[in-house]
């Protein structure tokens, strides 16, 4: 049973190495921040969300405005005066800085997002994003979904292909961390079979006492 615990820890910690399979789909969420008020993350539509080394055609995206309460009149409310963000996370871990799909500065809006994923061999090391924004200006208008409405795409690059060192440091960590368990894991598995032959040899002792 301690043997099968054993190699039962060391399958999981592989596992969280190895990360995912080309092609597999990356869980994505979307949180909009407006006017002080965030909507809760919730998940992209399967269709939107990204395979693990497949590029992308260019997909469009409606953001979620935060929804005002109709039995609430001091819950939210659009405020044309203020931009519309939004931050993406990608496999439950790694964020997007706060995007701004409607800037009421300048009175533009997101056309296009482009994400750029770095990966090493099974993970994802970090995410770039490359925006793009209408050049005329526009009102925000939550009866125009075309404002906060954007096309995204993703993009898929070896970690190779920039930053080859970033990714030797990656790999060594694994081997240290994995290092690291094993050696744990050996030091208390020799500690158990010590305890359980101290404990056979008291045993052991106590008989011979008692038939004496």
């Amino acid at each position: 049973m301690r043997y099968f615990f054993v190699f039962f820890l060391v399958c999981q910690f592989l596992r969280n190495v190895s990360g995912y399979d080309n092609g597999d789909r990356v869980s994505a969420t979307i949180q909009t921040l407006h006017s002080g008020w965030k909507t809760v993350a919730t998940d992209l539509p399967l269709t939107h969300m990204p395979y693990f080394g497949k590029d992308s055609a260019s997909l469009t995206l409606n953001t979620p405005l935060p929804q005002p309460d109709a039995d609430n009149p001091r819950s939210m409310t659009v405020n044309p005066d203020e931009d519309v963000k939004i931050q993406l996370a990608f496999g439950n871990a790694l964020l997007v800085p706060w995007i701004a799909v409607f800037d009421s500065k300048k009175h533009r809006n997101l056309e296009s997002l482009v994400l750029t994923f770095y990966t090493d061999r099974y993970n994802i090391v970090r995410v770039v994003h490359e925006t793009r924004y209408s050049t005329s200006a526009k009102k925000l208008d939550p009866k125009h979904p075309s404002v906060t409405g954007f096309n995204i795409k993703y993009v898929w690059r070896g970690l190779e292909d920039e930053d080859t060192p970033h990714g030797l440091y990656v790999m060594f960590i694994s081997t240290v961390l994995l290092g690291t368990l094993l050696v744990l894991i050996l030091n208390w598995s020799t500690n158990e079979a010590g305890s359980d032959d101290i404990r056979n040899r008291k045993g052991t002792a106590g008989n011979a006492s008692k038939r004496q």
